[in-house]
């Protein structure tokens, strides 16, 4: 049940079709925790396009300065961005999920993301009792950062249920292979009566708008995904000549390797093709509006 009045809100910047749908039924004996995990940076934070604002968060954090001081269209932006957020929640917590977000961000970045950006998302995470958890907090001073959201998943999973009679099913949402790794690795816990994981990657690099679309994607397709075998997908964000396609892709590469450390490199060729799709969809969103000039530096 969805605390205080809540309600599903809809963006400004995309269309949105409105459809009822029954909550996500399983075929199973056993009883069956559905669990979605999150993460911030670049997932549901639009961190490195904020970059390109050269915004001081020094100075926006200490309520030096506000955010109006910088760009007009980036209240617009985080509004419809915050609202997407919150849908999809909404959807997952209808649907019977429970809702973590675990960042390898330190977790008073995070604090301060919600207090001064998004207020709105901060009271419904807070009412809705979402937890979240910093790997970097927990695991920095005993590992190397290659294994802070291996052994964060692992331990946030096993700190919160201890019923070992249960089936759990993982949702897990982020745009890097730190976040795949960690997914495909809780396959190992052998605590539970059966454990299913699936993972979506998020595009590299993404825009508010690039966001905001990948996550209304999610939520208008959440059963559909869930209730297929395969478990990884993709997100993919193309231009097309009547404009714009989105679509979660099946990602049949579910064999890693425990210490693949070329993966990330392996992958460069593919995040500059999606970094230029994502700067060529925030020009696309902004093609009616005054350019902003914006150096992206990755």
């Amino acid at each position: 049940m969805i605390k205080k009045n809540f309600s599903k809100t809809f963006s400004s910047s995309t269309e949105d079709s409105v459809s009822i749908q029954s909550p996500i039924h399983f075929e199973h004996s056993k009883p069956i925790q559905l669990i979605s995990i999150f993460d911030w940076d670049d997932t549901l934070f639009c961190t490195k396009y904020f970059d390109t604002f050269n915004l001081n968060y020094s100075d926006i954090f200490s309520f030096k300065t506000s955010l109006q001081d910088f760009n007009p269209y980036l209240l617009n932006e985080l509004k419809d961005l915050e609202n997407s957020i919150i849908n999809l929640f909404i959807e997952l917590i209808e649907n019977n999920f429970e809702i973590f977000i675990i960042s390898n961000a330190d977790k008073k970045w995070i604090d301060n993301c919600l207090i001064h950006f998004f207020q709105e998302l901060k009271e419904f995470i807070e009412e809705n009792s979402i937890k979240i958890y910093s790997a970097k907090n927990m695991f920095s001073s005993i590992t190397n950062s290659n294994y802070w959201k291996k052994k964060c998943f692992k331990k946030v999973i096993l700190d919160n249920y201890k019923d070992n009679n249960l089936e759990i099913k993982i949702l897990s949402i982020g745009d890097s292979f730190d976040e795949k790794r960690a997914t495909l690795n809780l396959r190992k816990i052998n605590f539970f009566n059966k454990i299913k994981v699936q993972f979506i990657k998020m595009i590299f690099c993404p825009s508010a708008i690039s966001i905001i679309l990948q996550l209304k994607y999610i939520e208008n397709n959440l059963k559909d995904i869930i209730q297929k075998q395969s478990l990884l997908f993709k997100m993919v964000i193309e231009q097309k000549n009547y404009g714009i396609e989105i679509n979660c892709n099946d990602d049949f590469e579910e064999e890693y390797e425990e210490n693949d450390e070329n993966e990330d490199d392996n992958n460069k060729e593919i995040n500059n093709k999606e970094e230029n799709v994502c700067i060529n969809l925030l020009n696309h969103f902004l093609k009616k509006k005054k350019k902003v000039k914006r150096n992206l530096k990755i």
